[in-house]
């Protein structure tokens, strides 16, 4: 019989959002999630890399950055991109 453990969740209302379960943080998942998916993008021609974050989620943008993340803006000037969504 094999066991199932969940180490990664999906929001169900957004197939694109990700996440690390608690038990699972501080053990390097999203370091090794990371690594793979950016392996894939080179791999496959991907010139861009986008990700979301909450601004205030201060130890996943600490691990974004160490990966070459900076933080973007549409225009510095006119603030922060919003991100709008509608479910169906």
């Amino acid at each position: 019989m094999t066991r199932r453990v969940e180490i990664v969740r999906a929001d169900y209302s957004d197939p694109d959002q990700r996440l690390v379960i608690p038990y699972f943080r501080d053990q390097g998942v999203g370091k090794a999630l990371l690594k793979k998916i950016e392996t894939i993008a080179i791999d496959t021609g991907c010139c861009k890399m986008t990700l979301e974050v909450q601004e205030n989620n201060a130890a996943a943008r600490r691990l974004y950055h160490r990966f070459g993340f900076k933080d973007s803006f549409l225009d510095p000037e006119a603030g922060s991109q919003l991100f709008m969504t509608k479910l169906c």
